[in-house]
């Protein structure tokens, strides 16, 4: 009689153990890697693109050629690096902001830039001849004209960048608006 009760004890735990084992080989041959999940799961770490403006992150102090500070900008990676983030605080005031990132399915950068006077402006750009290289079309001003904007980042060789924006009314003829050399910021 007590064989008889270790008998269906027995067949259940074979049963749950087999049931266990085969699910286990089952779950491993469908489920990914960690190393794979995790890839999955934040792309932006290991697509190639997603690094190529890491040349701007950090804390910057900003000047004209000659030395005449502009302001200070702070730029960090956020969101599994994904996302640069912008900060940036004028010399003589004024604040704004941008989040930069690139989009796999246009195979284009995206910056978002906004300030503490109301604009918006929205870039569009790509890693051309080593450089940054944005356009806003049609954006409209203060002054309601609709206008053309490039910005380029340009690393320099001693470290430095160069953020250089040139305007246009019409698409034809172009203006410097800003031409700005980032210097790393001594802590």
């Amino acid at each position: 009689m007590f064989e008889r009760k270790r008998w269906p004890l027995a067949t259940a735990l074979a049963s749950t153990v087999l049931y266990l084992a085969l699910m286990t080989t089952t779950h491993a041959e469908t489920t990914p890697t960690t190393a794979a999940a995790d890839a999955q799961r934040h792309p932006c770490r290991d697509r190639a693109e997603s690094h190529q403006v890491e040349f701007w992150i950090g804390d910057w102090d900003v000047h004209v050629a000659d030395g005449k500070p502009l302001g200070v900008n702070h730029i960090t990676r956020d969101l599994e690096g994904c996302v640069l983030r912008e900060s940036w605080t004028g010399a003589h005031g004024g604040k704004g902001t941008s989040v930069n990132f690139y989009d796999p399915a246009s195979k284009h950068w995206h910056q978002v830039w906004t300030d503490d006077s109301g604009v918006i402006t929205h870039y569009v750009g790509e890693l051309r001849d080593g450089a940054m290289r944005f356009r806003a079309e049609g954006f409209g001003d203060a002054d309601g004209v609709n206008h053309h904007r490039t910005m380029d980042f340009i690393p320099r060789s001693d470290g430095s960048v160069r953020q250089w924006f040139q305007d246009s009314d019409d698409g034809r003829t172009w203006k410097t608006t800003f031409d700005g050399i980032y210097v790393r910021a001594v802590k």
